[in-house]
């Protein structure tokens, strides 16, 4: 007898054959899958819980005020890790393994620091203001809110 390839045909019928044949030996259970819970619908009063705080919000976090408090806390906070790992550079031999860790870690403070002010200038808070002042002309306007986004690029 020859011995030829077969024909592509009669090879994928061949292995759809086989994957039947192994699906009839796995038993049932093994391929059922678990259910996937479904949650019950919110009730009357988790609407009127949601309508009180004013959605399902961060709290606190959402108020401008707060986020006001929480940018200032946020750069304190970058600054002074930057001055801290300064300190630890300073203390750090730099032939020390971790010395490299260290110092990636400073660059880290300093970009992130660096993304902070960036967001700063071109915050809501200060592109809306500008962009209304220009759309009405008021060259005054637009240069407070140019010097602003200017004072706060300076800050990087």
């Amino acid at each position: 007898m020859e011995n030829r390839a077969l024909p592509r045909h009669r090879r994928s019928s061949l292995t759809l054959s086989w994957l039947a044949a192994l699906a009839l030996l796995v038993p049932a259970p093994a391929l059922a899958l678990d259910p996937i819970p479904v949650k019950p619908p919110a009730s009357k009063s988790d609407d009127a819980k949601r309508q009180r705080t004013g959605g399902p919000g961060l709290g606190k976090q959402t108020r401008t005020r707060d986020r006001r408090l929480d940018a200032k806390a946020t750069e304190k906070s970058l600054k002074e890790s930057i001055r801290n790992q300064e300190q630890i550079l300073e203390l750090e031999d730099r032939n020390s393994p971790s010395y490299p860790k260290h110092a990636m870690a400073m660059a880290d403070f300093y970009w992130d620091l660096a993304e902070f002010y960036g967001n700063q200038v071109n915050s809501e808070a200060i592109e809306k203001p500008l962009f209304e002042a220009q759309q009405r002309n008021d060259t005054k306007e637009v240069e407070r809110w140019t010097r602003e986004q200017q004072r706060l690029t300076d800050l990087k």
